[in-house]
This record gives C-alpha cells, structure tokens and sequence, in this order.
C-alpha cells in the first residue's frame, strides 16, 4: 500500500484512501454519536465502531491536517464510545497523531482515562465522571492539576462544573 505524509507531519496516509469521503462519513458519525448520547446507543456505537475500524484499516487514524478537525474528532468519539479491545488496538495510533499534532487538542488522556478506568485501574488526568457528577478514583490526586495543565485540560474543579451534581 502505497503512503503519503499528511501535510509533512510524518502521519502516513495511504494514497488510495478517499480522504473526501472519509471526512464527510466520519462529520456524519460525529453527529450520530452525540445524537445517541441522549438514550442508551449500543447499536449506533457498535456500528460506528465496526466502520471506524474498516477506515483506519484504510487510511490509518485520520490526521487533522488532512481530513479537518470535525473529522478526527469523529474518529475519536466514536472510539472513546466503542469497546475497550478496539481502544487498546487503536490507542497507539492516537499517541503518535498527538506527538505530531495531529490529534484534536486534549483528546487523548479522555480516551486514556477511559481505558484505565474500564481496567479497574484509577486514572491520570480526572476525566472519567460517574452519573452523580463524582470523579472515579484518580491516581496521585495531589499532582492532577499539573498533569491536566501539560496535557492542556482545563482546572478540574472548572471540569466538574460541568457535570450534574446531586
């Protein structure tokens, strides 16, 4: 399969892959995915899951320089809603389109956060919320803001504020 390298950031995209299409389907299923958040969505999720692993199997994870930043973070809700098998295959590639800024600005420790807490594990950055507007458990608490500040996340009490409290 012949690569190209998206506007020079060394994220390759395949040159066979319909970048127009893809971008239009991935505007679409952004839509359909916060459309669904209203209601319980396991058959919208599972299918966008199911599609989003047949674009990245073509095109590799979809870079904002060249599909558009509405696109890539299609791409990432859709993921950050999909099962955990498909965010373990699928986090590396994210971790690559971050270091070379190629990823929606602070999209991945979410997507971080919610692998760790589907483990069983605490999470890094305070992003996972339950129902009752409460954190899951968070690793070192005492240095969470730094970590949220490099990654470029918000104030977690600012963070918090969005989410109802009982």
């Amino acid at each position: 399969m012949a690569l190209v390298s998206a506007a020079g950031t060394g994220v390759q995209v395949p040159a066979i892959c319909d970048t127009r299409s893809v971008r239009t389907e991935l505007e679409r299923r952004l839509h359909s995915d916060q459309a669904s958040r209203t209601g319980n969505a396991p058959d919208v999720d599972k299918e966008n899951a199911v599609r989003l692993a047949g674009i990245v199997d073509n095109c590799g994870w979809p870079p904002v320089s060249e599909f558009g930043r509405e696109a890539s973070l299609g791409a990432f809700l859709v993921l950050q809603h999909a099962d955990l098998d498909l965010q373990m295959e699928l986090v590396p590639l994210l971790r690559a389109a971050d270091r070379a800024g190629e990823l929606p600005p602070g999209t991945l420790p979410l997507l971080e956060d919610r692998i760790r807490v589907r483990q069983g594990m605490p999470h890094i950055y305070g992003t996972q919320i339950r129902g009752a507007g409460t954190p899951y458990l968070i690793e070192n608490p005492e240095g969470l803001e730094e970590r949220r500040r490099n990654a470029g996340l918000e104030p977690f009490e600012d963070y918090l504020k969005r989410f109802p409290h009982p």
